[in-house]
């Protein structure tokens, strides 16, 4: 009886030990400096406004059909090219609610996306950035995840049937069979872009 009791307090001990050094192992991931933050924002920034800008003048000297089959033939191209230009960085646009299945979300940026859209339920307002660190084999890395909101512009080819003209629908069924990006109104969360980097 007596050796029994002390086998099984030995044997707690070693699953305490055990987990114990799995949150030790969790936490020793460092996080991000401030520097780190910055440039990726700064990052960020360059392929939203480079995708708006591209977006913009397709729109206003093409129509809205033109940008449409910009958004489906050469966004994903620009978005490749800046990752070439700040060739630390990898980016990528998601959503829960999105239309080009390129873009659907992995685990991480599904636990972003949760973050950004139990806050708006909670707070009613979009936060700031949410930042995720994790291990790929013994390198670190971060994602920055900045959110998007839905423009004015947003609701030509993301709002309802009375702001999508016929042609346009035409072209995203056509494009996109399995389309989740429709319905929103100004101010609405609308997804998120993220730049991945290593330590």
């Amino acid at each position: 009886m007596y050796k029994s009791s002390w086998f099984l307090i030995l044997l707690l001990l070693a699953i305490l030990i055990g987990c114990t050094d799995s949150v030790q192992e969790k936490e020793e991931i460092p996080a991000p400096t401030t520097a780190m933050l910055q440039k990726a924002d700064s990052a960020v920034m360059v392929l939203g406004k480079s995708l708006k800008l591209a977006l913009t003048e397709k729109m206003q000297s093409e129509g809205v059909e033109a940008a449409l089959d910009f958004c489906s033939l050469s966004a994903m191209g620009l978005t490749f090219s800046i990752d070439e230009r700040l060739e630390s960085f990898s980016f990528k646009r998601t959503s829960d609610r999105f239309r080009n299945q390129q873009n659907a979300p992995d685990s991480l940026e599904v636990e972003a996306l949760n973050y950004f859209l139990s806050t708006v339920k909670n707070t009613d307002k979009i936060p700031g950035p949410f930042i995720q660190k994790f291990l790929n084999g013994d390198q670190v890395y971060y994602r920055y995840n900045k959110p998007l909101k839905i423009e004015a512009t947003c609701l030509n080819c993301h709002g309802g049937p009375e702001q999508i003209a016929p042609s346009v629908q035409l072209l995203i069924d056509k494009y996109y069979p399995e389309d989740k990006a429709k319905g929103y109104q100004i101010g609405e969360f609308r997804g998120l872009i993220r730049a991945e980097f290593k330590k």
